[in-house]
Order: C-alpha cells, then structure tokens, then sequence
C-alpha cells in the first residue's frame, strides 16, 4: 500500500513580502541613503531570490543572507576604504567582492558559534526579530528584538533594525 503525502502550497505573496524585506534590509544597511532606478531594483532582486531559495523561504535562509549582510557592512566599516558597487554587481554570483565573498565570513561565524555559546548573539537577535516582523507584519516583534539589543548593549544594530523596518515598512521599491 503507498502512502500519499500532499505536498504544502508555496505562498507566493509571502515569499514576495519576503524577498522585498531582503532586498529593503540590504539597502538600509549598506547603501543606505542611495536611491536605484528600478531596473537595478529588479536586477538585485532576482539575484536576492535565489539566495533565499525562492519561492521555499524559510528563516533559516533569510537569516543566513541578513547576517551576510551585516558581515558584509561589518567588514566595510572596518576597512573604510572599500568601494561598494551598486547593488546588482555586488550581489551578482561571479562578481568576487560581492555577496558570495561573505559566505566564507558566515561559515566561521558558525563555527565560532558552535564553539562559543552566545557569540555575536545580537546578530541572531537582529535578523530574526526582523525576518518575524517581516513574515507577520506585528510590531511586537520589533518591540522584543530592541529590548534584546538593548539588553545586548548592540546600539549600532538597533539603529540598523530602526532603518531596516522604516525601509521595510514604507519604501515601496
């Protein structure tokens, strides 16, 4: 006897809401007071999604792409000098310097967490109250990832979530 398993539906509107938030989240915290055309905004969505392993978001995925972003704006932040491309470059899989750079940054910030329990937590904190608020659109979500960061002392990524959310939020491309 064979037993049937139905295969879950794929909302797409969420995976869309979601890959917005993305694409919202990486401008708010690397090129933040920079306005695109929207063939550019089209160009680095369509790399974003499959980042995410659209349309099956789940968090895991999401969570992984923001704190490669945030490795990402970390790594430039430190080095100060370093010349960030528009966004399709940057997120484009053969361009070197970009994204795919961060994924060897994210695979020792694993490990390290698998060897030191609660380190770099805020980040965690950060892009998970983000992806909750991203998924379900309630504020309270917000509310308990600023105490965490507060609680954390990661003022520097409070103001990246505030960013992140006002973009989120109220930027429609």
């Amino acid at each position: 006897m064979t037993r049937i398993i139905p295969i879950s539906q794929i909302d797409y509107s969420t995976s869309h809401s979601l890959c917005h938030a993305a694409w919202q989240f990486s401008r708010a915290v690397l090129w933040p007071e920079q306005s695109f055309s929207e063939d550019e905004q089209r160009r680095s969505l369509s790399f974003i999604k499959t980042y995410l392993n659209f349309p099956e978001i789940i968090e895991g995925s999401f969570n992984e792409f923001c704190e490669r972003i945030l490795l990402a704006h970390e790594a430039i932040y430190l080095e100060r000098s370093v010349y960030l491309p528009q966004p399709s470059v940057w997120f484009h899989p053969n361009y070197q310097d970009g994204y795919i750079t961060t994924k060897m940054q994210h695979r020792k910030l694993s490990q390290r967490r698998i060897d030191v329990p609660g380190y770099r937590q805020e980040y965690n904190v950060l892009v998970t109250g983000f992806f909750r608020y991203s998924n379900r659109n309630k504020p309270s979500y917000i509310n308990s990832c600023r105490r965490h960061l507060i609680k954390l002392k990661a003022f520097d990524l409070l103001s990246l979530l505030y960013r992140s959310v006002i973009y989120s939020s109220f930027l429609q491309s």
